[in-house]
């Protein structure tokens, strides 16, 4: 229970995740943008990658390694595409996937560029 304590921001992030990409394809607000549903993609999983990192740092004080963080994100982005399946009028998009991948990435470029900026400044 502590850890969904220390990780109150990540668990809140992966059920807006869920509520986001488990709605229905008619209640999904239509915007004439292209690609837009992209940067939406990259956003929701780019935010959940810094409230992870974040929570993480604030409980040891240290950023976790990249790669079993960024492989969990991405095994839960896999999830969340195929459950689309499941959803009337949603489907499973592999450029969404990468869209979640592209934040997810972003993400921790930035946040080990400026740690590392940190440690050595």
């Amino acid at each position: 229970m502590n850890h969904i304590k220390n990780y109150k921001f990540t668990v809140l992030s992966i059920i807006l995740i869920l509520i986001a990409v488990l709605m229905p394809a008619d209640d999904v607000p239509s915007v004439s943008i292209p690609h837009i549903d992209k940067l939406v993609h990259a956003g929701m999983f780019g935010f959940l990658t810094l409230c992870f990192y974040g929570e993480y740092f604030f409980e040891k004080r240290k950023i976790p390694s990249i790669l079993l963080p960024w492989i969990l994100i991405e095994i839960f982005a896999i999830i969340t595409e195929l459950l689309q399946y499941l959803v009337e009028g949603r489907s499973c998009d592999i450029k969404d996937f990468l869209a979640d991948t592209i934040g997810s990435i972003i993400v921790i470029v930035i946040i080990r560029y400026f740690y590392g900026k940190k440690v050595k400044g």
